[in-house]
């Protein structure tokens, strides 16, 4: 005997409710966890990219070594004989100077396409902005990524 029409009416919407409680399990259930895991993955990448390695730590002691031999060069040098003792002598004073403006453009000038790191600072000067390939905030400086930052 053939079916009849109402046999075959729900045959179909049980089929189509089946293949509804699949598409929603799949969305309840297994897409948050590929979510997740993802996003795990994500942060791991992160932390492995922001883990300074042996070689940045020695590059950092060597450049703290640096700044202390120049500091000891600036107090340690020779006054003019010929100077007139009468005039006041500068002493060179503790006030911070801005090492950004010290610094030599050579280290901060980076090849187009170079990723950076933004670094906030309330002068709104951006030294090497222009041969960065990232946007960033109008008042942020931009370093190489991994490079030892510098105090404002």
């Amino acid at each position: 005997m053939p079916p009849t029409g109402t046999t075959r009416t729900w045959f179909c919407l049980r089929r189509t409710f089946v293949l509804l409680l699949l598409v929603l399990l799949l969305c309840v259930v297994v897409y948050p966890f590929l979510l997740y895991f993802l996003l795990c993955l994500k942060e791991q990448q992160d932390e492995e990219e922001a883990a300074p390695t042996d070689t940045d730590n020695n590059n950092n002691e060597n450049n703290e070594n640096n700044e202390n031999n120049e500091e000891v060069a600036q107090t340690d040098a020779p006054t003019d004989a010929n100077s007139n003792n009468d005039e006041e002598e500068v002493a060179p004073t503790d006030a911070p100077t801005d090492a950004r403006k010290d610094a030599p453009k050579a280290a901060t000038s980076l090849a187009p396409g170079t990723p950076c790191e933004f670094h906030i600072y309330s002068d709104e000067s951006a030294l090497g902005a222009e041969d960065c390939k990232s946007t960033g905030p109008p008042n942020a400086e931009l370093i190489p990524a991994g490079s030892q930052l510098r105090e404002p």
